[in-house]
């Protein structure tokens, strides 16, 4: 279990010990208000296929939310300013750190966002084309191998659908259980036929 703050720590107290998380409807609008705006780590490897797969899973028509686009920074590459330069009319607010990476200034929301619709979507940097995922977390598997693990972001509903989603897949086989830090432990069959936490 991760180290938790206090809006986790409530939620842990409040959801543990009760049965089938996974499938509480209840319990994932509470995730919604305790997790807003963390990233949490999914039980997939970090690969294009399953950075793909998840991101299907966001449904998010245009014009409904734009929350995914309210960070006061964005980082952008050199060629992705440049493509912006070339593509759009408006003036690009940026701002650079001391290492020299660019960032679009979107400290009252993103310039490139209209009625809560891209305008670049078509051209957007790859920080947004992948949004939510964000950078990998990296764990060492049991044998000492450090693994990529992908994590999300849950800024919006329709991220926290697509979480939820996954969990319920991984938790269809009865093997894993879901514990109310959205961490994932093993079940077993006792001697009586009833699953149980190991």
């Amino acid at each position: 279990m991760a180290d938790l703050d206090l809006q986790e720590m409530k939620m842990f107290a409040k959801w543990y010990g009760t049965p089938g998380l996974v499938n509480n409807r209840d319990f994932w609008s509470d995730c919604l208000a305790a997790y807003l705006d963390k990233s949490v780590t999914l039980p997939m490897c970090d690969e294009p296929a399953e950075r793909e797969a998840l991101l299907a899973l966001v449904k998010c028509p245009p014009g409904e939310c734009g929350d995914c686009c309210r960070y006061d920074k964005v980082a952008i590459t050199q060629k992705e300013y440049e493509a912006l330069k070339a593509n759009t009319q408006q003036t690009i607010r940026v701002l650079s750190d001391d290492k020299g990476n660019l960032f679009l200034d979107s400290r009252n929301g993103c310039q490139f966002l209209k009625n809560n619709i891209c305008v670049i979507y078509s051209f957007r940097p790859a920080v947004c084309r992948s949004f939510p995922i964000v950078t990998p977390k990296v764990v060492v598997d049991t044998d000492g191998t450090q693994i990529k693990q992908i994590q999300m972001r849950i800024k919006c509903p329709a991220a926290l659908e697509a979480l939820r989603t996954v969990f319920t897949r991984v938790c269809s086989t009865g093997k894993l259980m879901l514990l109310p830090d959205l961490s994932l432990i093993p079940v077993y069959e006792n001697g009586n036929g009833v699953l149980g936490r190991i």
